[in-house]
């Protein structure tokens, strides 16, 4: 067996994931969707509580409201509190759309896979 950086074997990866891997998903998701992503934009977490924590201190400001649908996770609290939002619950109906002109420029957080995905506009 080659000797290896130690280092470099029991280490944690950089924040945003190594670039390689980064550059290697653009790369997938421009020739499957046929879009221009760069890998630099590219941000890999280990896990989905890791990317909502991030997705939330990135585009949440202080004093904004952040939408959820009941049941959810705990953690969206203490993730939503920690920017200084607000986390509002949803308690979702039969015919609940959650895709209204009401709720653009609204981030909405569910863990349902009945529900429709989402768009940030």
């Amino acid at each position: 067996m080659e000797e290896e950086d130690s280092v470099k074997i029991h280490s944690y990866s950089v924040s945003p994931g190594l670039r390689e891997s980064r550059d290697a998903v653009a790369e997938y998701l421009n020739k499957t969707y046929g879009t221009r992503v760069k890998g630099e934009f590219i941000f890999l977490t280990c896990g989905a509580a890791a990317a909502l924590a991030t997705v939330i201190k990135g585009l949440v400001n202080k004093g904004e409201e952040v939408l959820t649908f009941a049941p959810h996770f705990p953690e969206y609290r203490t993730y939503t509190e920690g920017v200084g939002a607000k986390l509002v619950n949803v308690n979702p109906g039969l015919h609940f759309c959650p895709l209204s002109k009401n709720c653009l420029n609204t981030i909405a957080i569910s863990n349902n896979s009945d529900i429709p995905c989402y768009s940030i506009e």
